[in-house]
């Protein structure tokens, strides 16, 4: 009997040292920024974010391989957005979004997420869209 408890003792051991492990692995990082304005451009073609005008900028950690998005616009709609990378080269990560993704966008590690939030949709992924102001959240992490 004593055997027993002694064995069990062992596999709950192991089993709780092996959560925290798990859980870092999994761990993902959630950050929300704010937007005033829509993006002055068409809705999908990147541009520049000139002070940030319906623009946010999200910077990305070294593990850090996708995101998703969720835009809560203060109108009360979804928001057609364009989630983007990129460097001095061009666009390197791309995604349009409706109101939030639908999957998680795979980005480069530390290279800045940008999402510009457009005042009327565009042709891909169409629809019923009006960026005023609100607010998007980003949720980084290193696995899907």
């Amino acid at each position: 009997m004593k055997k027993n408890k002694l064995v069990a003792a062992a596999m709950s051991a192991l089993v709780l040292g092996a959560l925290p492990a798990q859980a870092a692995r999994t761990r993902a990082r959630t950050t929300t920024e704010p937007y005033s304005t829509p993006y002055l451009g068409h809705p999908e073609v990147y541009g520049m974010c000139m002070n940030d005008m319906g623009c946010t900028r999200f910077g990305v950690g070294t593990k850090e391989r996708f995101v998703t998005v969720e835009v809560s616009d203060d109108a009360g709609l979804d928001a057609y957005g364009y989630v983007v990378q990129s460097d001095d080269e061009g666009v390197i990560s791309s995604a349009v979004i409706c109101g939030q993704s639908t999957e998680p966008i795979p980005i480069e590690p530390s290279i800045e997420v940008r999402v510009l939030l457009s005042p009327v949709t565009g042709t891909e992924n169409p629809c019923p869209s009006v960026a005023t102001s609100g607010e998007v959240t980003a949720t980084f992490s290193a696995r899907r």
